[in-house]
């Protein structure tokens, strides 16, 4: 498989408050993002999901788990629902094999395509048209099994890299690593337990942008297609 060297950028991001006008034009791509933690506690999202998202939510055995879940479902619809003037509990979505949701008549919606990642309580979402976007998030934290993950899904200079540094440098340039190579799986829509994904080389040939959300939070969006602008607004 022919290896594609994507275009990184770490520019600093301004999370600002939406405005009342959510128009998305094709040369922008937009992400959110959101404490669900905060969110979960000051609104009722449940009444907006669908039958299959509650019984998911109902799956959960900690509270704090399924509230976030809930918030991160009701939250996407709340949103999406700004984006296609549609009432975010009447809208539908499709799956792909490896989980991706999509709207059901995306078409309708100018080829609206989003994707939405969340961690320990963080959530954000990117949306775009015309243009596939992928977008992962990590909490940063320490764990046991961090060598072994990396011999399994990094390559020999990614793995030769982590093992230069110390912690916790060595477990943020992990976290950056994996999110990029999801968010890009993601874009494609793809996904770790795709037996057909090379994962220590996932080559593509957009664009990677590097997210830091909130203290403590690693994330990764890749977008497909011609140079776009980035904004970003949080959900407070």
């Amino acid at each position: 498989m022919r290896r594609v060297n994507p275009r990184i950028s770490t520019r600093a991001l301004h999370w600002s408050d939406p405005p009342e006008d959510c128009s998305l034009p094709m040369n922008e791509v937009h992400v959110w993002a959101a404490d669900l933690d905060e969110i979960s506690l000051s609104r009722e999202f449940a009444t907006l999901l669908s039958r299959d998202e509650a019984e998911r939510a109902a799956r959960f055995h900690f509270e704090r788990d399924r509230g976030n879940f809930i918030a991160a479902r009701g939250l996407l619809r709340t949103i999406l629902a700004r984006y296609t003037g549609i009432s975010a509990a009447t809208l539908q979505f499709n799956y792909s094999a490896n989980g991706k949701p999509s709207l059901a008549s995306a078409a309708e919606f100018g080829n609206l395509n989003f994707n939405l990642s969340h961690s320990d309580g963080m959530a954000v979402y990117a949306f775009a048209r015309e243009r596939d976007v992928g977008i992962d998030l990590e909490s940063l934290r320490p764990f046991s099994d961090m060598e072994q993950i990396a011999a399994r899904c990094f390559s020999s200079e990614e793995q030769t890299d982590l093992r230069s540094l110390e912690r916790p440098a060595q477990e943020e340039k992990f976290f950056r690593y994996w999110t990029r190579k999801e968010a890009i799986l993601k874009c494609g829509g793809q996904g770790f337990s795709d037996p057909s994904v090379e994962m220590n080389d996932v080559p593509f040939d957009g664009t990677i942008r590097e997210i830091n959300p909130a203290n403590g939070f690693i994330a990764t969006l890749a977008v497909r297609g011609k140079p776009f602008t980035l904004k970003t607004w949080a959900v407070r």
